[in-house]
Parts: C-alpha cells; sequence; structure tokens
C-alpha cells in the first residue's frame, strides 16, 4: 500500500487521523469550549432568574390564598401594614 493511498482512504471513510489533520481539536482549544459552556451557563442562570421573577411577582399580584380569606399576598401584607401603623 503506498503513502497516497494510506492518507486517501481515511478522509475517505470520513476519519481522518491525529497526524494528518495537524490538530487534534480541529483548531479549537479546550480554552474555547470553557468559555463556551460558561457562556451557556450564565445564559441558563439568567433565564432561570427571569423566570422566577416573574413567578414571584406573579404570585403576590395575582393568586388568591385561602387561608388569607381569598385575597392576594399583596392586599395582606398592605392590610397587616396598616394595622401596625
Amino acid at each position: 500500500m503506498s503513502t497516497a493511498t494510506s492518507r486517501c482512504k481515511p478522509r475517505i471513510w470520513g476519519i481522518v487521523p491525529r497526524h494528518l489533520s495537524g490538530s487534534y481539536s480541529g483548531g479549537t482549544s479546550p480554552k474555547d469550549f470553557r468559555r463556551l459552556a460558561l457562556a451557556r451557563q450564565r445564559a441558563s442562570e439568567s433565564f432561570a432568574r427571569q423566570n422566577l421573577l416573574a413567578f414571584k411577582d406573579r404570585y403576590n399580584h395575582g393568586w388568591l390564598v385561602q387561608r388569607h380569606g381569598y385575597r392576594t399576598p399583596v392586599a395582606v401584607r398592605a392590610e397587616l401594614l396598616a394595622r401596625a401603623a
């Protein structure tokens, strides 16, 4: 088997050995992978935070709680603060 034939076959099969491609990771460094992972983590944390804040607002202003006489937590808090003052 000639050298030219052995170098062509891996590329035909979709496999490029490390010594032929020049780089194990295809030009992407592990540092780039870490940056991408951190960016995704920050995006998911931001998304979760926004959803939790929206839920808190919806709960405090829209939910009627039975133990408070079917009033919203904001209304109960306002009444309690009025009594205390």
